[in-house]
């Protein structure tokens, strides 16, 4: 642990952390010295490799797993939830072979203990079937392995990271190890994901074009999350932020700045955001989704007078490789 003055939530992090090593994966404390030998631990860490393996057959957009991570967390009242994605050139982690890093902050409330065993299981999640969630923390989270092998989470006290191969154990993925040396990158007003780039086929420019897919009107399908900042470090820096007004109306305000550049007027769009709730025909059945007994969806539809204003303040969006559908754009969700 650092040699400054920890808090009391570091301390009973640090505790925990301690306690999981030592209960659930037979580690001496914080020590990678096992207590004694599993041997099933070969099974296991094929069984967790092939899980991830499997989430990227499916083609699961690590991005957008986070995204939904954060509409489903908690916040406290009063405070506007805010996500943002700063992509770096130097990783902050000194992870070998590291092509940047990706760095997650979010306004939740931090991290629990529960959230923690969530990310040290397979297969196990803090959130019930029946709520429908795809950004799972116990299951989705392992998508982040698709280009990092040291994802690292700072919040509410918790320093850890989980290695893709623990030698110790011969397991990967969900043994946490303690960081001591925190980045001074990392907020500790937020809790930060930072995923070291280092997987083959990785690489700064590769996760700026996976930014670019993020559409501006994505956020009006969001019920919590109301402020979205996309950074990408020597390109650009865009902030998305709706604001509800009367009835169903809500308003999109976007602004987009380049280095060395004069920043992009900022734009406003006003919408027409409905959301229905359908049951599911009896007929139709998914595998995993049996709880799931209900469908949202949510149609968004751009007001005629903002029509003209968001598609020239689109142009100013240096990171869109996308278009906007002039007239509405649909989301169902289960």
């Amino acid at each position: 642990m650092s040699p400054s003055s920890p808090s009391q939530h570091e301390k009973q992090a640090y505790e925990h952390i301690g306690r999981l090593r030592r209960e659930k994966f037979d580690l001496d404390g914080h020590a990678d010295t096992l207590r004694c030998v599993n041997r099933l631990a070969v099974d296991l860490y094929n069984s967790i490799t092939a899980l991830s393996r499997d989430l990227y057959v499916k083609d699961t957009h690590f991005i957008f797993e986070l995204i939904q991570n954060a509409e489903d967390n908690a916040y406290q009242r009063g405070e506007e939830p805010y996500l943002a994605f700063r992509l770096l050139r130097n990783d902050p982690t000194g992870t070998p072979r590291a092509r940047g890093a990706l760095l997650i902050e979010n306004n939740e409330r931090g991290f629990m203990p529960e959230h923690v065993a969530a990310l040290c299981a397979v297969g196990q999640s803090t959130k019930r079937k029946a709520q429908g969630y795809i950004g799972e923390k116990g299951i989705g989270f392992k998508s982040v392995f698709r280009v990092t092998s040291n994802p690292h989470v700072f919040s509410n006290g918790y320093a850890f990271r989980l290695p893709e191969k623990h030698k110790a154990t011969k397991l990967g993925y969900i043994v946490p190890c303690w960081v001591d040396d925190i980045p001074e990158e990392v907020n500790a007003d937020y809790t930060t994901i930072v995923l070291p780039l280092d997987q083959r086929g990785t690489s700064f420019d590769d996760i700026t074009l996976r930014l670019g897919e993020i559409k501006p009107e994505t956020i009006l399908f969001l019920r919590k999350l109301q402020h979205l900042r996309l950074h990408v470090e020597g390109a650009f820096d865009a902030v998305l932020r709706k604001q509800r007004l009367r009835g169903s109306r809500v308003s999109l305000s976007y602004s987009s700045g380049q280095p060395s550049e004069t920043q992009a007027e900022p734009g406003v769009a006003n919408y027409w955001v409905t959301t229905k709730r359908f049951d599911k025909p009896r007929h139709i059945h998914a595998d995993k989704r049996n709880d799931v007994t209900q469908t949202d969806v949510t149609v968004a539809r751009l007001s005629m007078r903002g029509r003209t204003r968001m598609a020239r303040c689109l142009l100013t969006f240096p990171y869109m490789r996308t278009k906007v559908c002039p007239l509405s754009s649909t989301r169902i969700s289960s």
